[in-house]
């Protein structure tokens, strides 16, 4: 298969999970933030009413201290609610972006991870069940590439390592994302059930019919062979209960 027919699959995969798992908990995860600010805000308008006939009044001395900590301590939360309500809001457009585009752009991978880690919220399951560890060096180079192919790749990775983790009680993930003097390295650990031998026997450079094997694994051989048309070099391995999925792309000219 061709880089448009790997893209092509793995955008209809992402599109029969967006009706069904991705926008109901991007809604939920977009409720929280919201229903946050109008609680807030009908606190904060509370206090309001309490202080200002007496600052109208110019009577500082009568100005409680308690009552302008509460409207202080309500502002800043507003605050952050906002800024967390754009933050997600702001993941789920470039998400969206992202897949419209065939452009090459410029990218940087531990952006880009951190973000696909961060869409993987939608998932309510991964969001409340699995416990995630991130260590991302956003200090890289960056490499030039199609952003849609590598966000699909990477998200489809994540996904898959949730969905085996469906099933084991040790739900975790680990990430981590750095670089050498010569390649840019991102490692992916879970805990969930070994990865199928198709998907090992195409990061070793085995050949695998891709066609062949369970939906899920086949989702998996797309993103492998898709990131292997972009350049890089991949690594599965099995340690100590872990799943490691070791990517390495170079960022040097040949």
């Amino acid at each position: 298969m061709n880089e448009v027919e790997l893209l092509e699959r793995l955008k209809a995969n992402f599109v029969a999970d967006l009706l069904g798992a991705i926008l109901p908990g991007a809604i939920h995860n977009f409720a929280n933030p919201l229903n946050g600010l109008t609680g807030r805000i009908k606190l904060l308008e509370m206090h309001l009413s309490r202080v200002m006939p007496q600052i109208k009044g110019i009577d500082a001395q009568s100005i409680r201290d308690e009552s302008l900590d509460k409207v202080s301590r309500d502002i800043g939360i507003l605050t952050e609610e906002s800024e967390r309500l754009l933050d997600l809001f702001r993941n789920f457009e470039t998400k969206i972006i992202a897949l419209s585009s065939s452009e090459q752009q410029t990218i940087n991978l531990a952006d880009l991870v951190a973000s696909e880690v961060q869409f993987m919220d939608c998932y309510l399951d991964f969001k409340h069940g699995v416990t995630k560890e991130m260590q991302v060096d956003r200090n890289i180079p960056t490499i030039s590439g199609s952003r849609a192919g590598y966000s699909l790749s990477i998200l489809s990775l994540i996904n898959f390592a949730r969905l085996r983790m469906q099933d084991v009680s040790e739900k975790k993930l680990a990430v981590w994302v750095g670089c050498d003097d010569a390649d840019i390295k991102i490692v992916f650990r879970d805990t969930g059930e070994p990865i199928p031998p198709p998907c090992r026997m195409l990061a070793s450079g085995e050949s695998s019919n891709c066609d062949a094997v369970a939906p899920t694994d086949a989702v998996c051989c797309w993103s492998l062979l898709l990131l292997k048309l972009y350049g890089l070099r991949i690594h599965i391995d099995f340690i100590d209960g872990w799943n490691v999925v070791s990517l390495a792309r170079s960022y040097r000219a040949a």
